[in-house]
């Protein structure tokens, strides 16, 4: 159904919700959110779904900024405690930012309230600066970051890498569906601990074919000990029986 507005997607969320109490998985495409001058999408009209305390993954893809703020965002939290994924796009913005494309205040808005196994935000990290702040204890959990069709700079991978220092105890994944990673010498320790999901993968093949060379070496120089263990028994053997044949010709020769 065509949705012009805020006030219908709440009303319409409204109706749903109740009606589906088992409903776990919700794609909402609001192409239509365009009409009468609306020029975002505001999470308070999401905060009917969370009725359905079973909801574990919730997509809503808008072509409009999509606005949070801390108030709606913990009505989400405390009314879907199941919620683990988290789609949104394009980037989600705090209320108070003046950036759209800045999501940072965004995410600390979440990390606040979730302890989410996976966080997808579609974030796009313009300004590495943005990711200044204090420790998001909540995150802990965090498993992926999902930064979409981001390019990601070095500079912005090595913030991404600090900020999420701090608040995560576990490896984490930064993946992006187009990703652009831009790497030199001072960041290949980043690809190891925060990469797109591929890289990830790619690194640890190379980790692995690493300690395979080194286990190589490692069984080629205890075969080589094991050889030269050997010539030098054979050498003493042959060392012995010259010495008896010496010892057995002087016999002799007295």
């Amino acid at each position: 159904m065509p949705i012009a507005s805020d006030d219908e997607l709440e009303i319409f969320l409204s109706k749903m919700a109740p009606a589906s109490p088992s409903l776990q998985n919700v794609a909402l495409h609001l192409v239509s959110l365009q009409a009468a001058g609306t020029s975002s999408l505001s999470s308070r009209s999401l905060t009917p779904l969370f009725q359905c305390s079973r909801i574990g993954t919730l997509e809503v893809k808008h072509n409009r900024p999509i606005v949070v703020n801390d108030q709606h965002i913990a009505s989400m939290a405390s009314a879907g405690p199941s919620l683990i994924e988290l789609l949104l796009s394009p980037n989600p913005t705090n209320i108070t930012d003046d950036t759209p494309a800045t999501s940072i205040l965004a995410l600390k808005a979440f990390a606040r309230y979730f302890r989410q196994h996976r966080l997808s935000l579609g974030l796009y990290f313009a300004i590495p600066n943005d990711l200044a702040g204090s420790p998001i204890s909540p995150m802990l959990d965090l498993k992926v970051l999902d930064v979409g069709g981001s390019e990601i700079s070095v500079q912005a991978q090595m913030a991404v890498m600090a900020f999420l220092g701090c608040i995560c105890s576990s490896r984490v994944q930064i993946r992006a569906s187009r990703p652009k990673w831009f790497v030199d010498s001072g960041n290949m320790q980043a690809l190891d601990d925060v990469a797109e999901a591929t890289h990830i993968q790619r690194w640890e093949g190379v980790e692995q074919g690493i300690r395979g060379l080194h286990q190589l070496q490692s069984n080629t120089r205890q075969e080589l000990r094991t050889r030269v263990g050997e010539l030098e028994r054979q050498l003493e053997e042959k060392d012995k029986r010259i010495r008896a044949l010496e010892q057995s010709s002087g016999v002799g020769s007295l």
